[in-house]
């Protein structure tokens, strides 16, 4: 039974492979034989700016605020006077005329123009009130701004978690790799010392204890395939990240994944969510257009003044009947009023319908509001939790690695069993790996955080 034992461990190390061995492979078209060529050596900082580089999403969001910035500037366009310029040429079937019924001049019959007539005009339009639709629109297009901007710091904090996920997930892959290969290394050597203490006759090894080390050494050089997948598929997933093509020669320079101990409160983390956290900024930025929509619907009740002018000049083939100097050439200018009097309750039930959408508007925000503090505080716990893991994981590794070191000196000298020497290099592997997968799932978990919260937590927490 207890020789069973460290198989059952040994199987248990594959749940600390993080979630890149997961990555989905196409065979949509034939494999390429990659040109042979140098690993490139990418730290942290350098795959952040290739991937600010490539990254697409991060261009579509960068263009989706200028595009608002254009419609701003679209809104403001009504706080100008518009000139329109308009020419024509027309021929009628036959001149306008006119015939006089006044005693004295019955019957006649006068040419006002003739078929032929060229007109052109510069028309002046300057709206002076228009009931707060123009400064509504105004602001209400500043606000679409505001709101890109959100959405595309959105997209950068995805971009960094991505990068910073996958890259130490890379360094995580490598470090359970060259684990697998330190207990490999170990196996092979029991295996040489069994062999030899079973060929010379030894009481204390039987063959069973021979095949059995045999038979985890085979099992070793099985599992050792797998963590160098993981190595592959890692290193795939970072340059999908990256955003560099799939062929590309790459390996991480870090070696060991960082582990920052955090000191905050969680109010304190859940205030500055508040503050930072872009989904909740744009909840405030789209509460505000609601109330502008209201604001909008009231101008309905409320009149309209523009001010207009035209400047105009007319021909005819011929300067007769109304085609005269005085006619032909001149310009019009006015003032204008419009006051709604009745619409059938439109703007009275449009306003009720914008009052409304910011009521549910509330309510979205105060489920928004609760939500962010739940991720916050899930966040919390898990990075209290790997802190805690961290912290017992480096205790157990090294106890480990004390008690195989032990074990192997005696087994050596024949004064342990092989069971126990399996079982101290499987509680070492296990534990060496339990503890660096805690260290990246706290790394990760502190991304998480950031993402959450919308801000790296150096910056915003005092030290």
């Amino acid at each position: 039974m207890m020789k069973k034992w460290p198989l059952l461990a040994l199987a248990l190390t594959c749940l600390f492979i993080p979630g890149v061995s997961g990555a989905e492979v196409s065979l949509s078209e034939p494999a390429k034989t990659p040109a042979v060529q140098s690993p490139r050596a990418l730290d942290y900082s350098a795959c952040v700016s290739i991937a600010i580089e490539n990254n697409r999403t991060r261009t579509i969001s960068a263009l989706a605020v200028d595009m608002a910035e254009l419609q701003h500037k679209q809104a403001l366009s009504s706080y100008w006077p518009g000139l329109m310029l308009n020419a024509s040429m027309s021929r009628f079937d036959e001149g306008p005329d006119f015939i006089f019924s006044s005693p004295g001049f019955n019957g006649l019959k006068v040419n006002l123009m003739e078929k032929d007539m060229r007109s052109a005009s510069l028309d002046l339009s300057w709206p002076l009130y228009t009931g707060g639709q123009r400064s509504v629109a105004a602001r209400q297009a500043e606000i679409g701004v505001s709101l890109s901007r959100e959405d595309a710091r959105r997209t950068d904090l995805q971009m960094m978690y991505d990068v910073k996920r996958m890259y130490y997930g890379a360094v995580l892959a490598r470090k359970l790799r060259d684990l697998g290969r330190e207990i490999q290394d170990h196996f092979n050597a029991l295996l040489l010392v069994t062999e030899n203490f079973y060929t010379a006759g030894s009481l204390t090894v039987s063959k069973c204890d021979y095949l059995s080390i045999k038979t985890l050494c085979e099992g070793v050089r099985s599992y050792m395939i797998s963590l160098e997948s993981q190595v592959e598929l890692s290193d795939a997933a970072l340059l999908n990240t990256l955003g560099i093509p799939y062929d590309t020669a790459l390996t991480v320079a870090d070696t060991t994944i960082p582990c920052e101990a955090v000191k905050a409160e969680l109010p304190a983390l859940v205030g500055k969510a508040y503050a930072f956290n872009p989904d909740y900024r744009k909840a405030d930025a789209a509460l505000e257009a609601l109330e502008l929509s209201i604001e909008d619907r009231k101008s309905g009740y409320l009149p309209t003044l523009t001010f207009a002018g035209k400047l105009y000049a007319m021909g005819s083939s011929e300067d007769s009947g109304l085609m005269t100097d005085t006619n032909q050439n001149g310009y019009t200018l006015g003032l204008y009023m419009q006051l709604p009097v009745f619409s059938g309750f439109l703007t009275k039930n449009r306003i009720k319908e914008a009052r409304t959408r910011l009521k549910a508007g509330e309510e979205q925000k105060i489920l928004l509001k609760d939500g962010l503090a739940i991720q916050v505080k899930h966040a919390f716990i898990e990075l209290s939790r790997y802190g805690r893991e961290v912290d017992s994981g480096k205790k157990a590794a090294d106890t480990a690695e004390e008690n195989r070191q032990l074990n192997v000196k005696a087994y050596d000298h024949g004064l342990t069993e092989l069971k126990n020497v399996t079982e101290a290099l499987i509680l070492e592997t296990f534990f060496k790996m339990h503890y660096e997968t805690a260290r990246y799932r706290h790394l990760e978990t502190l991304a998480r955080l950031e993402w959450i919260v919308g801000r790296e937590l150096h910056q915003i927490l005092e030290p």
